[in-house]
């Protein structure tokens, strides 16, 4: 177990400004594990290059909403066009496995032949939550992270399963009976509503673009926008120390597209 940990947030296929981020906590922790809260592709130009470094650093990610019509193609076969859809942004991704004819059977056939197979295990083991521990702190890893919203039904069937002992349970659960909400619902800046687990375990999760990251006692959100908002920012904290390592297009003077719509 490393005595460091960094988190980055979603990456969106700036391939350019994750390996930046990355040098940097390399350059600066000799023993660190890093870890993604998903949304690694779609929008930006190259989802194909961000899932190559994330194989070859060793990075444990979890599923994202933006990884889920890839996880479910690859498991079933079937392709999902609502990632055509400019709020995905998927068109992207299929571009940087050279895929451009966009009809269903072309893009079955083109990412069956273009994906490496690396690439489709490395999708295809993404869980929808990870949990470590560094410095004697418990972290509980997801995209999108347990709302008090996801966890109230489940506490007034069974209150048992908000006593510390439970917490490992809960999260299991939330797995099953939460699964679109752990992926796709964001939680409020203004007035938080995550989830508060009894045992001090910390969540860090991704999915609402901020400013910056927002670190609280019982949560740490770490997506800055990269890939949906100027100035694309990407972010990582560092555990259990709460540093912040960023990097944006303009700091870093990278030319290329940009993005400015507000999406999740």
């Amino acid at each position: 177990m490393a005595k460091h940990a960094a988190v980055f947030g979603d990456v969106h296929g700036r391939f350019d400004l994750l390996q930046i981020l990355i040098s940097r906590i390399r350059a600066k922790y000799d023993d660190i594990d890093i870890y993604s809260t998903g949304d690694l592709i779609d929008r930006g130009p190259a989802s194909r290059g961000v899932i190559e470094l994330c194989i070859k650093e060793n990075v444990s990610a979890v599923m994202g909403n933006h990884e889920s019509w890839l996880h479910q193609y690859l498991m079933y076969g079937q392709f999902d066009d609502f990632a055509l859809h400019t709020i995905m942004g998927g068109i992207a991704t299929l571009g940087s496995y050279g895929v451009t004819t966009l009809t269903t059977d072309a893009i079955e056939r083109g990412l069956k032949a273009q994906m490496p197979n690396r690439h489709m295990q490395f999708i295809l083991e993404l869980p929808l939550w990870r949990t470590f521990e560094v410095g004697g702190e418990t972290f509980r890893l997801s995209h999108a992270g347990l709302k008090n919203s996801d966890v109230e039904g489940l506490l007034e069937h069974d209150p048992s399963l908000g006593t510390p002992e439970m917490a490992d349970l809960l999260m299991d659960l939330s797995r099953s009976l939460c699964h679109q909400s752990i992926l796709w619902a964001g939680f409020s800046a203004r007035q938080p509503n995550v989830y508060a687990f009894t045992d001090s375990s910390v969540q860090v999760f991704g999915h609402v673009p901020l400013w910056e990251p927002m670190i609280r006692p019982h949560f740490i959100g770490v997506d800055t926008g990269c890939g949906t908002r100027s100035p694309e920012k990407l972010s990582a904290v560092i555990l259990p120390e709460r540093e912040v390592i960023s990097v944006d297009k303009a700091s870093e003077k990278i030319t290329g597209p940009g993005f400015n719509d507000f999406t999740l």
